[in-house]
């Protein structure tokens, strides 16, 4: 998979291309930019899914949302 083909997919489904949110602040591949619009598409999905959660609509998975949260920090703090 290019670069360019593996950062549209991580803005569309960014946990099928990264297995943790820090691997995105890892990737030398992608700019700040990049890294910050994945890392913020990550956070709406999680907390979209936190408030499915809280209206029992899913199975329960542990949230990334604190990892993406500190993900997100560490690129603006750069």
């Amino acid at each position: 998979m290019s670069d360019d083909s593996r950062y549209k997919e991580a803005l569309r489904v960014p946990s099928e291309v990264y297995r943790h949110p820090g691997a995105v602040v890892r990737d030398n591949a992608l700019s700040d930019r990049q890294k910050l619009e994945v890392l913020e598409h990550w956070e709406a999905e999680a907390v979209q899914i936190q408030t499915s959660e809280s209206e029992g609509l899913t199975g329960g998975e542990r949230s990334l949302l604190p990892e993406i949260k500190r993900a997100i920090r560490e690129i603006r703090e750069k």
